[in-house]
C-alpha cells in the first residue's frame, strides 16, 4: 500500500538517510520518493485533505461525491485518501439515462466520462455497454458531436495507469502489459506525457520503468523475462515503451563498474603476486638464478605451459655458469640440461628474464 511505504519514507529521512539512500534501500527512484512526500506533507496536499476529511465528516463518502462538493478531481481525491489512510466507499456506477437526450449528446456524455478519470471498465459499467457496442457507437455519431473512439481509448487507458500508479508504489511497465485494454504502443505513449509535481514536470514512464531494465540485464534475459518469441520482439519492447535510453544508459554504469571492478581485482592480483614474489626472492638468500626463475616463474606465460619452478631454477643456473665461466652454450643445451621439452621454452623464459637471446647451436 502507498501510505506503508511513505511511512518507510518518512522513517527513513528522520534517520538522516539522502532521498538517493532510500531509494536504493526501497529499491524506487527518487522522481518516485518526491512524488509520495508530496502526497503526505505538500503544502497544496495538505490543503486539499483537510477539505475531503471536511467532506467526510458532511457525511460524503464516495470520491465522485467528494469531487461534487470541493471542486478536487476524482482522480486527487483517489490519490490523497490512499496515500495518508483515509477510508473511502467505493463509487457507485449507475447508468447514464440516454431517453431524454438525442443518440449523439449521450455519446458526448460517454466520452466526458474518459476526460473525468474513468477507466474503460468503469465506462462500460456506468453506461451497461460491451465494448463492441460502445465502438459502434462512436462509428455512428462520432464524426456529429467530434469524438473519436481512438481518442476515448487512449484517455481511459491513461486514467488506467495513473489509477493503478497511485495505488501500486513499485508498478512497472511490465506489470501493465497484462492490462488487457493496455498495449505496448499504449503504454510508450501515455509514459510520455508529463505530470507535474511541485511545480516541476516528470514524464510518467520515470515512475515505472522495468527492473530489469534499470539493472541492465542483456538482451537475452530481457527476452527471456518477457517471455518473446525472440530478442528482437524483446528489443521492440523496450523501444516502444520508451525505454531504451534508459536501459543503455544502465548497461553503460554496469559495464563501467565491472571494468573498475576488474581493475581493481587486477591491482589486488598484482600487488599480492608482488608480496609473493618478495617473500620469495627473501628466502633464495641473494642467489640470482633462483630470483630470477621465481620472478619469471611468477609473470603470466601465454606462449606456452606453466614450466615447473625446480626447471627454470636449472636453466638460469646453466645460464649464470655458461656467463661467469665464458663457456659457449646455446638454446639447445641450456634445454637439454634443465629439462625443457623444446628449445623454444628455453628462449622464451630468458626473454622473460630481460636477458640476450642466444643463438641455438647445434
Amino acid at each position: 500500500m502507498i501510505a506503508d511505504t511513505i511511512d518507510k519514507i518518512l522513517e527513513l529521512k528522520e534517520q538522516g538517510k539522502t532521498k538517493k539512500e532510500i531509494a536504493q534501500e526501497l529499491e524506487i527512484s527518487t522522481s518516485t520518493i518526491r512524488v509520495y512526500l508530496n502526497l503526505r506533507v505538500g503544502i497544496d496536499s495538505i490543503k486539499k485533505i483537510e477539505q475531503i476529511k471536511k467532506a467526510i465528516s458532511k457525511g460524503y463518502q464516495t470520491s465522485n461525491k467528494i469531487s461534487e462538493q470541493t471542486g478536487i478531481i476524482s482522480k486527487d481525491i483517489l490519490k490523497l485518501s490512499n496515500a495518508n489512510r483515509i477510508k473511502l466507499q467505493k463509487n457507485k456506477f449507475k447508468r447514464i439515462k440516454k431517453t431524454s437526450i438525442s443518440a449523439p449528446e449521450y455519446l458526448k456524455e460517454i466520452d466526458n466520462l474518459a476526460k473525468n478519470n474513468y477507466t474503460l471498465q468503469e465506462v462500460l459499467a456506468k453506461v451497461e455497454m460491451t465494448q463492441k457496442q460502445l465502438n459502434d457507437y462512436y462509428i455512428l455519431y462520432g464524426k456529429i458531436v467530434g469524438v473519436s473512439y481512438k481518442e476515448f481509448i487512449y484517455n481511459t487507458a491513461k486514467n488506467k495507469v495513473l489509477t493503478r500508479l497511485y495505488a501500486e508504489p513499485n508498478l512497472q511497465m511490465l506489470n501493465l502489459t497484462k492490462e488487457p485494454e493496455l498495449n505496448w504502443n499504449l503504454l510508450g505513449k501515455i509514459g510520455e506525457e508529463y505530470l507535474k509535481i511541485d511545480g516541476e514536470k516528470i514524464k510518467i514512464k520515470e515512475f515505472l520503468y522495468d527492473d530489469f531494465l534499470l539493472k541492465g540485464k542483456t538482451l537475452q534475459k530481457v527476452k527471456k523475462i518477457l517471455a518473446c518469441n525472440s530478442m528482437e520482439n524483446a528489443r521492440q519492447y523496450i523501444n516502444i515503451t520508451g525505454q531504451y535510453d534508459t536501459w543503455m544508459e544502465s548497461k553503460k554504469k554496469i559495464s563501467e563498474k565491472n571494468k573498475t571492478q576488474k581493475i581493481e581485482l587486477k591491482n589486488e592480483r598484482t600487488n599480492l603476486v608482488s608480496l609473493i614474489a618478495q617473500k620469495a626472492i627473501n628466502e633464495c638468500n641473494g642467489e640470482w638464478a633462483k630470483e630470477t626463475a621465481v620472478l619469471v616463474y611468477l609473470k603470466k606465460q601465454k606462449t606456452c605451459e606453466l614450466i615447473p619452478l625446480e626447471k627454470l631454477i636449472m636453466l638460469f643456473e646453466a645460464y649464470e655458469f655458461s656467463e661467469k665461466y665464458k663457456i659457449p652454450t646455446s638454446l639447445s643445451l641450456l634445454a637439454k640440461y634443465s629439462n625443457l621439452s623444446c628449445t623454444k621454452q628455453a628462449k622464451i623464459q630468458l626473454k622473460y628474464a630481460g636477458l640476450e637471446s642466444l643463438r641455438n647451436k647445434q
